[in-house]
């Protein structure tokens, strides 16, 4: 009996050891970057809202920024179960838009 426990508990640890972790995306750095990218040089900035904070004022500088056909991009933080979730819109001089 205690041979197959000692068995049973090499197994899932080789198993476990085998296992890919998680996969992640990239970082919020890399992320800002290519928002910032995608919607330009002269891109407005409408802003970066962490969880909980108010949202109003980075709704209302891009709803403004599409009105006017201007390029700009925002994040917003969004709740996770148990990550990091942050949501993303950049739109360019030419008014394509990237999520």
């Amino acid at each position: 009996m205690k041979t197959s426990r000692c068995l049973i508990l090499a197994f899932v640890v080789v198993l476990g050891s085998s296992v890919p972790s998680c996969a992640t995306g990239p970082s919020f750095q890399d992320y800002v970057e290519k928002l910032r990218d995608s919607a330009g040089e002269n891109a407005e900035q409408c802003g970066v809202v962490a969880l909980g904070e108010p949202r109003g004022a980075a709704f209302s500088c891009g709803r403004a920024a599409l009105d006017e056909g201007r390029p700009f991009w925002l994040i917003v933080q969004v709740m996770g179960i148990d990550s990091e979730i942050f949501l993303g819109l950049a739109v360019d001089q030419r008014g394509r838009a990237w999520a």
